[in-house]
């Protein structure tokens, strides 16, 4: 693929105009409840495509690139819960896809989901939380303050690299073991895409606002009543040695078991998976986990079904 740039790049779903820019939206399958899924921070459709094309074979799946991300555009607005998930219904508006919905968050997009999934839970059947981030994780860290500044200075590093020609080496070497899952025309181009420096912006618009998302004063539903919830855990989620902050990476580890454990509570029909051996990306890369995923999707789909949890038709205003 050499050094196309990214307007050489045809997004491969459609461009959806959602109030002045344009959300990149990729469909396919058929049938109902549509699966929505919402990538994690920095994430795009690409991530998500082994996912989706198994699951299209049973039902209608969405894959989507939050504003800024992928081929989307970037939107105006502050990357808080209400304007994601603002923008998020306004594009389904736009396609004309009938809810129920089944919302799948990997990562940071399970806050994004649960936000959707608290303020229409008439849209919402069910929700899948793959290895998602949680409310209450910040609270572990007594420097997460310095940990939040380092990162973003990480990703201020990269978007300086990108613009030096070196965005596509050191995105690669991010993705470690998990490239290997791409095909080299796929990874050449996720690569470039996602090396993009508005790519790397919107990471750090949308964790300038993680006080809306993490902590006491964050605006996601500590609750989805009854709603059918599936937790899936990868069982090594952050791979490596060394410490996070004051943390040992095995540490972490075993936070996030906690973390993912006490997503339970969310709903009063929920269930866990834990999926050994994987971690954070190899969750929705790797063939193995990924079907894994797939199953629960599939497990969910035909639960809402059988218990004919469909909306009347809504039209469009």
């Amino acid at each position: 693929m050499g050094s196309r740039n990214l307007l050489k790049l045809a997004p491969p779903g459609e461009m959806v105009d959602v109030g002045g820019f344009q959300l990149h939206s990729l469909v396919c399958g058929q049938g109902r409840p549509t699966v929505l899924l919402e990538p994690a921070l920095g994430g795009f459709t690409m991530q998500y495509a082994r996912i989706q094309t198994a699951a299209s074979a049973f039902t209608r799946v969405l894959a989507y690139d939050r504003a800024g991300q992928g081929w989307s555009d970037v939107s105006p607005k502050p990357r808080t819960p209400v304007n994601l998930a603002g923008e998020l219904k306004a594009m389904l508006e736009k396609l004309n896809l009938q809810p129920p919905y089944i919302l799948m968050g990997h990562s940071f997009g399970g806050l994004v989901a649960r936000f959707y999934a608290g303020f229409h839970p008439e849209e919402i059947a069910g929700v899948i939380l793959v290895d998602s981030s949680d409310v209450e994780q910040y609270a572990s860290f007594p420097d997460m303050d310095k940990i939040v500044n380092q990162t973003a200075t990480g990703v201020r590093m990269l978007k300086i690299a990108s613009r030096l020609g070196l965005g596509k080496q050191l995105t690669k070497m991010s993705l470690g073991s998990s490239a290997k899952e791409f095909t080299r025309e796929d990874l050449d181009t996720f690569l470039t895409v996602a090396s993009q420096p508005k790519h790397h912006e919107t990471i750090l618009a949308e964790f300038s606002q993680h006080r809306f998302y993490f902590g006491p004063q964050s605006e996601v539903p500590r609750t989805l009543g009854d709603t059918p919830l599936c937790i899936i855990t990868a069982g090594n989620s952050v791979s490596g040695k060394g410490k996070f902050g004051s943390i040992t990476i095995d540490q972490l580890n075993a936070l996030h078991q906690k973390w993912q454990k006490d997503l339970l509570q969310l709903s009063t029909q929920s269930e866990q998976i834990v999926v050994p051996g994987a971690t954070h990306l190899s969750l929705i890369l790797q063939p193995d986990y990924a079907a894994q995923v797939v199953d629960a999707i599939r497990r969910m789909v035909e639960r809402v079904r059988m218990e004919n949890r469909f909306t009347a038709p809504v039209t469009k205003a």
